[in-house]
């Protein structure tokens, strides 16, 4: 269990047990329906055993690491003039790109997690949709002329996004999840 009380909160939701183990179950059935080219991709998605290491965390620099740029360049525009404006809207758009794939390594990840973890990866999951909505209304924005409120959006959904890296760093750090050589998951 976690020393946080938030986590600690999430992991004892019983009401997101269902949804966990629904979605989990969809997510087995699909890799296990491809046969052997589903679990050569659930395999590829966890990250490769020659990496040592699940690829989900490396993925989500991608996505973070771009609408953190996107942030600092929506500041700089605000400040300083239309010169960022170009460089912010690409941030956000990388970011989008990269959410795809950290969605899919992290989904992969979380398919074997139990009680606890799996009710904490499902606030995690949502919690990064909305963000990832947020930004997608924040590029339409942007692209469509209204440089106030893409940039509002992407103000609300860098504050989701932190949220959400807080939510997965619990489950990697405090929970163990996809960490090497952990004998079990928390059953909780």
């Amino acid at each position: 269990m976690s020393e946080s009380a938030i986590i600690t909160a999430i992991e004892q939701q019983d009401w997101l047990e269902p949804i966990g183990e629904s979605a989990q179950t969809a997510v087995l059935d699909v890799f296990q329906s491809a046969g052997e080219a589903g679990q050569f991709i659930k395999d590829a998605l966890d990250g490769p055993k020659w990496l040592g290491h699940p690829l989900h965390p490396a993925v989500t620099d991608v996505p973070v690491g771009s609408w953190t740029a996107a942030l600092v360049l929506d500041i700089l525009e605000i400040t300083s003039g239309e010169a960022y404006s170009a460089g912010a809207d690409a941030a956000v758009a990388i970011g989008l790109v990269g959410a795809v794939g950290a969605a899919a390594t992290g989904i992969t990840q979380w398919s074997e997690t139990t009680a606890g973890a799996r009710r904490l990866g499902v606030v995690h999951g949502v919690t990064n949709t909305v963000t990832a909505l947020l930004y997608g209304g924040s590029y339409w924005a942007r692209k469509a002329g209204n440089r106030g409120l893409g940039r509002t959006l992407g103000f609300i959904g860098f504050t989701t996004l932190s949220v959400g890296a807080y939510l997965g760093s619990a489950l990697s750090y405090e929970l163990g999840v996809g960490v090497k050589g952990k004998a079990s998951l928390p059953t909780n």
